[in-house]
């Protein structure tokens, strides 16, 4: 419990710990926030999960090894399933998505420091020389962070993250969204689609509005980082069902790395 509590992903105070808890249900139902009651979401296409309560209890207090594969395929599956809910409800997606995806990581995280998970994926160090706030997430969080591709994809999620954010300031709030595809995305669409789509929609929202320019100094060096990491991934892709969860994470703590405008 102390990790779990430690693992509360970048430290992130205004993300209520007892609202939204992402958990693992044999069969899933949405709990609707504040109401107390189980609604099914029919409509909404939702894969019962392979991981089951009890394996994770044998998992931690027995030593059995649990799937990293499972794991982050049943997060990564919930991530979708919430961004769908939220539009249907006309609800801001990142809002909804936040402490379903901290409190994702925290589990990976847990999992692995008890010794029950090994996360995949080549080891493959960086050359880069990371801004400092960069570092220390990437230090501090090095289960996660052990491959280029992962690198890269939750980079192209704070840079959408801020893109966002300043088509909200521009009132063309929720112009991008469609580009998301329901967090159903694929390696290629990221790398030779999504990603160059944002980077010339900040150049193209550079001179607009009254506020901070969208392609700063901050937003250049992380489009460089990122364009680096893929750079370096060659022919290994990130697999389809870890990339909604980085890309969201990314997503979900732009802020961290682009401080609010201040007159």
């Amino acid at each position: 419990k102390e990790k779990f509590e430690y693992s509360n992903w970048f430290d992130l105070d205004k993300v209520q710990k007892n609202k939204g808890d992402w958990r693992i249900d044999a069969d899933f139902y949405f709990v609707e926030e504040g109401v107390g009651k189980r609604v099914d979401f029919p409509k909404i296409e939702y894969s019962p999960t392979k991981v089951k309560v009890l394996n994770l209890i044998q998992a931690v207090f027995i030593g059995h090894q649990i799937s990293y594969r499972e794991i982050i395929s049943e997060i990564s599956a919930k991530l979708q399933f919430v961004f769908k809910q939220s539009l249907n409800f006309d609800r801001i997606p990142v809002f909804s998505l936040a402490s379903y995806v901290f409190s994702g990581a925290a589990t990976i995280e847990f999992l692995k420091e008890v010794g029950v998970m090994e996360i995949e994926g080549t080891k493959i160090g960086s050359g880069e020389a990371y801004p400092e706030k960069l570092k220390e997430i990437f230090e501090k969080h090095k289960a996660l962070f052990n491959t280029p591709q992962k690198r890269a994809c939750f980079l192209v999620g704070v840079l959408y993250g801020k893109l966002e954010g300043k088509q909200t300031a521009l009132d063309k709030r929720g112009a991008s969204l469609g580009w998301l595809r329901s967090l159903d995305l694929r390696w290629e669409y990221l790398t030779k689609e999504l990603y160059p789509r944002i980077h010339h929609k900040f150049k193209e929202y550079d001179q607009i509005g009254e506020k901070e320019a969208a392609f700063t100094d901050k937003a250049k060096e992380l489009f460089d980082i990122a364009s680096y990491e893929f750079s370096t991934c060659e022919n290994h892709e990130l697999p389809r069902d870890e990339i909604p969860f980085y890309f969201t994470l990314g997503w979900t703590t732009y802020k961290r790395f682009f401080p609010e405008y201040k007159k």
